[in-house]
C-alpha cells in the first residue's frame, strides 16, 4: 500500500511538471534566472552583483558606457555632456533631458527628478559608502 502511494504521488508530480510552460506566461511577462538573491533592489545603496544586474534592467541611466567601444552613449539626455569649468574654477556638466524620457506612467522625467535622486545619494544615514565619494562636491 505504501509503495503504491509513493508511485501515485511520483506519477502526479511528473504529470504536473509536464505542462506547457509557454501557456503560463504572456507577452508582457519576463522571466529571468538569477544565481543568487540581491541584497537590495534600491540602486542608491546596492553593491552586489545580482542587484547591479537587476538595476541595469530596471532603471535607465542618463548616459551609458558602450561595452564594445568604451564610449559614452546618451540614453535619457540629448547628447553626451562636455566637462566645463566655471569662473570659480569648479568643474560641471550641463545635460538636457530628452523629451521622450518618461516614467512608466507616461509623465515626463524632469530635471527636478534627477536633482532629487542626486540629493538622495547624499543622505547621511543611507548606506552607500561606495557611491558617496563621487558626489561629495
Amino acid at each position: 500500500m505504501f509503495k503504491s502511494t509513493i508511485y501515485l504521488l511520483l506519477f502526479l508530480f511528473l504529470m504536473s511538471s509536464c505542462t506547457n510552460q509557454e501557456k503560463r506566461y504572456n507577452e508582457n511577462n519576463v522571466r529571468v534566472l538569477l544565481f543568487g538573491d540581491p541584497e537590495s533592489l534600491n540602486p542608491l545603496n546596492s553593491t552586489g552583483l545580482m542587484a547591479g544586474h537587476i538595476s541595469r534592467h530596471l532603471y535607465q541611466p542618463l548616459i551609458h558606457v558602450d561595452k564594445k567601444t568604451s564610449e559614452l552613449v546618451p540614453v535619457l539626455v540629448n547628447s553626451v555632456p562636455q566637462l566645463d569649468k566655471d569662473e570659480s574654477g569648479k568643474w560641471f556638466m550641463e545635460m538636457t533631458l530628452r523629451k521622450e524620457a518618461k516614467w512608466d506612467d507616461g509623465t515626463p522625467i524632469l530635471a527636478k527628478d534627477v536633482l532629487f535622486s542626486l540629493k538622495l545619494l547624499k543622505l547621511p544615514l543611507l548606506d552607500n559608502a561606495s557611491l558617496k565619494p563621487y558626489f561629495e562636491k
